[in-house]
C-alpha cells in the first residue's frame, strides 16, 4: 500500500469515525472544544502520512514540458514538436514533490544546438536521455522516456500564398434557400515548407462539410486538409451559408408571343397572367422581372383557337413558379 493510498484511508477512517463522535456529542458547552481535539488528530494523521509519503521511494508518470528555445524569427517550424513528454522516473517522494507542486522543469531544446542546415532539428535518443536525467536528482532511476528522440523540420523560405478550396455539400431544409454564395473568413492561407514541396502546391482543400436541412444562416469553422511535410497558416476558416426562409409571392406579369413573322399582328387575350412563386424573404419586396410567352408556331399544330403559356423568364431564385392559367386565346391580324 503505498503512501497516497494510505493517506486517503486515514481520512476515511478518521471521517467515519468522526461522524459517529460528532453524533453522540450533544451540543453543550464542550462542543467546539471536542471538535478542535478532532481537527488536531487529522492534522496529526497528515503530517505523518507526508512523512511517511516524502521517505518512500515512488515510482511515478510525471508529464514535462518540451520547449524549443533559441528559435530565429526568420525560422518556421513545420512539425510541431510534443508539448508535453512521459517520463516514468522512480525516487524519494521528497525528491520528486517539486514536479507536483509548483511550476515543474522543462526540457529545453536549443536551435542553435540541434538544427542542421537542410531543415531538420534532430535529437538522438542519447541526447534526449541526458537532457531528461539533468532534470532530476541523482538519487532518481529514469524507467522510460516516451518520446524517447526528436525530429522536427522547419524553414527559412516564406510562406506561399494559396486559395483555399472549399469542399462543400449544402441542402436547405423545405421552404428554406441558400440566398447567395458561401463566403470565406479567408480565401487564401500561407504554405511553409522547403521549396521543392512549395513548387507543387497552388491551391489546398478544406476537409469535406456535408450540412443538410438548413433553416437558418450557418457560420462554421472548417479546418485546411493538412498536406504532409507542410504547416499551414491559419489551420482553419471560418464559412457563411446564408440562408432564408422562402415565402410565397403572387405577380402579374406581361405575356408575349415569340416566333411572330413580321407583318403579322397576333392579339392574345388575356394578355398578363398571374404568377406565383416563393421568394427569399429578403427580397419579396423587391420586383424582378418574370415573363411568360407564347409560341406562334403552336398555331400550325393547334386544333382550337388557343396557345399554351409557358414561362419564358425568371430569376434563378424564384421557385415553384405556377401561372394562373395554363392557355390563352388568340386572334390574327394580318392587316
Amino acid at each position: 500500500m503505498n503512501g497516497f493510498f494510505l493517506f486517503f484511508r486515514i481520512i476515511q477512517v478518521s471521517l467515519l469515525g468522526g461522524h459517529n463522535f460528532l453524533r453522540k456529542i450533544k451540543l453543550n458547552k464542550h462542543y467546539y472544544k471536542s471538535l478542535g481535539l478532532y481537527l488536531i488528530f487529522i492534522v496529526i494523521a497528515f503530517v505523518f502520512w507526508l512523512l511517511l509519503a516524502l521517505n518512500n521511494t515512488l515510482q511515478r508518470d510525471i508529464m514535462v514540458p518540451l520547449k524549443l528555445t533559441s528559435v530565429p524569427d526568420s525560422v518556421t517550424i513545420i512539425t510541431d514538436p510534443p508539448a508535453f513528454v512521459r517520463v516514468t522516473v522512480r525516487d524519494k517522494g521528497a525528491s520528486l514533490l517539486k514536479f507536483f507542486f509548483g511550476e515543474s522543469s522543462a526540457i529545453n531544446i536549443n536551435f542553435n544546438e540541434f538544427a542542421d542546415a537542410n531543415g531538420n532539428i534532430h535529437v538522438s535518443s542519447a541526447e534526449f536521455r541526458s537532457l531528461v536525467r539533468n532534470l532530476f536528482d541523482a538519487s532518481a532511476t529514469i524507467i522510460s522516456v516516451s518520446p524517447d528522440s526528436l525530429n522536427v523540420r522547419y524553414t527559412n523560405l516564406p510562406g506561399k500564398l494559396v486559395p483555399v478550396r472549399l469542399d462543400l455539400d449544402a441542402e436547405p431544409d423545405m421552404q428554406y434557400v441558400i440566398n447567395g454564395p458561401v463566403t470565406l473568413s479567408d480565401d487564401s492561407v500561407l504554405v511553409f515548407s522547403d521549396r521543392k514541396t512549395l513548387d507543387d502546391i497552388d491551391e489546398v482543400y478544406t476537409f469535406h462539410v456535408d450540412v443538410t436541412q438548413l433553416k437558418d444562416t450557418l457560420v462554421r469553422p472548417v479546418n485546411i486538409a493538412p498536406i504532409p511535410g507542410t504547416k499551414i497558416s491559419p489551420r482553419s476558416i471560418t464559412i457563411t451559408i446564408p440562408v432564408e426562409p422562402l415565402i410565397r409571392k403572387e405577380q402579374n406579369i406581361p405575356i408575349i408571343v415569340k416566333n411572330k413573322p413580321a407583318g403579322v399582328r397576333v392579339v392574345i387575350l388575356p394578355s398578363v397572367v398571374q404568377a406565383s412563386f416563393l421568394v427569399p424573404l429578403s427580397m419579396y419586396s423587391k420586383n424582378k422581372p418574370v415573363i411568360a410567352e407564347v409560341d406562334y408556331n403552336d398555331i400550325l399544330y393547334s386544333m382550337s383557337n388557343k396557345l399554351e403559356v409557358r414561362i419564358a423568364e425568371s430569376p434563378a431564385i424564384y421557385k415553384n413558379i405556377s401561372l394562373g392559367i395554363d392557355s390563352v386565346e388568340y386572334v390574327i391580324d394580318n392587316n
